[in-house]
């Protein structure tokens, strides 16, 4: 009686699969917590709670980056709007970057949306008829702010591994040897990927420029 197959190993590839040697979980401990704390398991979600709650601390960080679009009591409501975005696709949370880069996209992708709110609102009610947007490119902060965004699309289109790098290199500030070590690779090969990425991403932003 032949053998039955053994079971799919998700490090296992097919010749002509593209290699990407972080497509599986890198982060077990966050899905296993994640998990842990959607099940109501004692002292998880709290935990899990905190972790989130650093959504707080990531915004001001993007919004002074920005020219700080953004007031106190704005960024207040836009904590609170990643707080429920987060919890709400909890469940969708594979592991594949720490969980604390996972909820930095989600703060990125909701401040961007309520500045960009934020300069719309102000070009209809500004009483003096100032335009607002054209001000703001003019200091500088419109500007960056649509480059960001525009950064944060192209990002996406970028292999996982390559997001990974981008992700551990400028969000957490890791070195390549750290790097290496998380992904368990070379540290040449992590800067191969890193300025490859790079050069990708450099190569995208100037195909998606308005001109």
């Amino acid at each position: 009686m032949p053998s039955e197959p053994a079971p799919p190993n998700s490090l296992e590839r097919h010749a002509s699969d593209p290699i990407d040697p972080i497509e599986s979980v890198t982060h077990p401990q966050d899905v296993a917590a994640v998990r842990a704390a959607l099940s109501g398991a004692a002292g998880f979600r709290e935990s899990l709670g905190q972790r989130l709650a650093r959504a707080g601390a990531m915004l001001s960080s993007i919004n002074q980056r920005h020219g700080s679009p953004l007031d106190v009591t704005e960024l207040s409501d836009v904590a609170q709007d990643v707080a429920a975005t987060a919890w709400r696709r909890l469940e969708s949370y594979e592991g594949r970057a720490a969980l604390e880069t996972w909820l930095f996209r989600i703060a990125t992708f909701e401040f961007l949306n309520a500045a960009r709110k934020k300069q719309r609102e102000k070009a209809r009610t500004d009483p003096d008829g100032l335009d607002t947007n054209s001000a703001m490119r003019s200091s500088g902060s419109g500007s960056a702010l649509q480059d960001f965004a525009r950064l944060y699309r192209v990002l996406d289109r970028l292999d996982s591994t390559s997001q990974a790098v981008i992700d551990l290199k400028h969000y957490q500030l890791k070195t390549f040897e750290s790097i290496a070590s998380a992904l368990e690779i070379s540290p040449s090969a992590v800067k191969r990927i890193y300025y490859g990425a790079l050069q990708r991403l450099k190569q995208l932003l100037k195909d998606s420029d308005p001109q």
